[in-house]
């Protein structure tokens, strides 16, 4: 009998202020899950998750700032990209 691995899905974007300045820095999460990541210098992201699992991912920044996004269950290699806009004041 031959199994195969089921890969990751993917999870990738950028993350940027209200002005559409990238965010460096950024902590991206998987809730409950696996993995943290950092924006880079140009606010872009790349976090493996489980697939076929809804999940919520959560964009936390210096000074308490969070957002919280939903997404949805995702195929065994399947790639999704998320555009996330943060807000200060």
């Amino acid at each position: 009998m031959l199994v195969h691995a089921q890969k990751p899905a993917n999870i990738y974007g950028t993350v940027t202020d209200s002005t559409g300045k990238p965010i460096d820095g950024v902590n991206v999460q998987v809730l409950k899950k696996q993995g943290t990541v950092l924006t880079n210098e140009n606010g872009f992201f790349s976090i493996n998750v489980y697939s076929d699992t809804a999940c919520q991912v959560a964009f936390s920044y210096v000074g308490g700032m969070q957002r919280i996004v939903d997404v949805r269950a995702l195929r065994s290699g399947e790639k999704f990209k998320l555009e996330v806009k943060m807000s200060f004041g």
